[in-house]
């Protein structure tokens, strides 16, 4: 064991005044005569820690910071990722039945939360990049963040709509293949084409809100990928084959 006195120079060793501070570290028993709770020390000693360490010497710390700054990474993506989405479908959907009465199946719904479930749970198994320094929360950028990518992806919900649907207040000028607000049918396949947008860019904020830096530059895990890719294979199924009258939806080819 090296004294804390040693490790901090006060008492001159040349044996260890030559080693690098990080190895002094990692090969230090203890420090000042205290040393760490191991898996092999007596029940009392272990009941009372706040962390017991399963090997000797204390290299097994930065694991344990690692992985806290992983978990902690992990739950504040969600909490973003959760605002977003509940921004998005709120505002969304309140300003499509406000505005243009266009009333989105309930089922639908349903079917949105069930597949975003499904990938969102494969978050647990991704990689992830923990914060460098230490973190902590903070709720107002998160909301912040919450709040402005849910709106963005509501706005990109209503221009879709718009871009499909002929209305009064705002006529098709994108160029997209339209469907008349007096048909019944064709209410129903503009239902399909609106879900169908909604789960492509709610499933895709996932990989958004779990980059620190730009999506693009962050690799995900490959179970995270699969699981969006079976989701959006399903919802693409739904969108192209259902002629479900009880979900008001119907297939658009």
């Amino acid at each position: 064991m090296y004294p804390l006195s040693a490790l901090l120079g006060q008492d001159k060793d040349e044996s260890i005044t030559s080693m690098p501070v990080d190895e002094l570290i990692e090969k230090a028993d203890g420090f000042a005569g205290v040393f760490p709770v191991v898996a092999d020390a007596t029940d009392v000693a272990r009941s009372a820690s706040d962390i017991v360490l399963t090997k000797p010497g204390l290299s097994v710390i930065i694991s344990v910071f690692l992985t806290s700054r992983a978990i902690f990474q992990r739950t504040k993506n969600y909490t973003i990722y959760a605002v977003s989405i509940t921004i998005h479908i709120m505002l969304g959907f309140m300003l499509l039945a406000l505005i243009w009465k266009f009333d989105f199946p309930p089922f639908m719904v349903l079917i949105i939360a069930i597949l975003n479930d499904g990938t969102i749970m494969m978050i647990s198994k991704d990689r992830v990049y923990p914060s460098p320094p230490p973190d902590c929360w903070k709720l107002v950028e998160i909301f912040t963040t919450g709040i402005v990518l849910g709106s963005y992806l509501a706005v990109m919900t209503i221009i879709l709509f718009c871009a499909t649907y002929k209305t009064d207040f705002f006529p098709c000028v994108f160029g997209v293949a339209t469907l008349e607000k007096t048909a019944h049918d064709d209410i129903k396949k503009l239902a399909s084409a609106v879900y169908l947008q909604v789960s492509i860019i709610s499933q895709a904020l996932i990989f958004v809100t779990l980059s620190r830096s730009w999506s693009f530059v962050e690799r995900p895990g490959l179970m995270l990928v699969a699981a969006f890719v079976i989701a959006q294979l399903i919802a693409t199924l739904i969108v192209v084959y259902a002629n479900w009258s009880f979900a008001a939806i119907e297939g658009i080819g």
